[in-house]
């Protein structure tokens, strides 16, 4: 049974002031409690991408909800052509189009208030043509609120293609923060992320859940410079759509009505 959310939110397609946005996510959330709640109490609206079925996830999805943060599933998938992990929750290059569908939808449905879906990032499915519309397919097909992160930063990314032919609600990760875990990279992705929303108007940070990470978004996020507004992804993905170009903000008078189901705005609750 599929309950969601029935009422349109009008989102303004341009911040106050002219202030540039950020979007946040957390990808990979679950494994890890400490650091799962840590993320899911970080300042602002950002939002948590849970794996599905770890120890946690279910727990760390309903703390995120109830501190008004976005829930995504990180659905697990194949990092190199080699990988053949057989684990329950994972996507692999042999898995057929039948499997692929049950997996997705058995992993959506894991976890409460989702309302979106990344990827692993650096995974390999990612690039194939054919399985990137199979899940632009599926997640249009199970609900067309259903949203997109894509977790590759390469400027011809198959998935957003893929998603932008089936009208998947989507955004692309400009910075990931957190790869390697060292404070200066860190610290100087951090303002990489800053440095293209004040040039484009807008971007988005793709976090790692290491602590070194929530430190400095803690700290950060704590004291954002009044030059730049964090956004949840209901509002930043219709505003990163309309203007696609990369430019900045021009004053344009236009809304973006979109239906959306998470913490902030939502009246009712998507469970899959």
């Amino acid at each position: 049974m599929i309950i969601i959310n029935t009422n349109p939110v009008a989102i303004a397609d341009q911040p106050s002031d002219n202030k540039s946005v950020i979007a946040i996510v957390i990808s990979g959330v679950g494994i890890n409690k400490q650091t799962g709640s840590r993320a899911a109490k970080l300042p602002g609206p950002v939002a948590l991408a849970i794996v599905p079925n770890a120890k946690h996830s279910q727990h760390l999805a309903r703390v995120a909800h109830a501190n008004q943060k976005e829930v995504l599933l990180h659905q697990p998938m194949a990092v190199t052509i080699d990988d053949t992990d057989s684990a329950t929750a994972f996507i692999t290059t042999t898995t057929n189009r039948l499997d692929f569908h049950l997996l997705l939808l058995d992993n959506l449905r894991s976890l409460p208030h989702v309302c979106g879906i990344n990827l692993q990032h650096g995974n390999v499915l990612a690039q194939h043509p054919g399985h990137m519309r199979w899940l632009m397919e599926d997640l249009s097909a199970i609900d067309k609120q259903l949203v997109f992160i894509d977790s590759q930063t390469d400027a011809d990314s198959i998935a957003m293609s893929s998603a932008k032919s089936l009208a998947v609600p989507a955004a692309q990760a400009d910075v990931v923060l957190g790869g390697a875990q060292d404070v200066a990279d860190i610290e100087r992705q951090w303002r990489r992320l800053l440095a293209l929303a004040k040039i484009r108007g807008f971007a988005l940070g793709l976090v790692q859940p290491h602590p070194e990470t929530l430190t400095l978004l803690e700290s950060k996020l704590t004291n954002l410079d009044n030059a730049y507004e964090l956004w949840p992804l209901a509002e930043y993905i219709p505003a990163a759509q309309y203007r696609p170009e990369l430019r900045h903000w021009n004053g344009a008078e236009k809304s973006t009505t979109v239906q959306v189901n998470q913490a902030s705005h939502a009246t009712g609750v998507r469970y899959f």
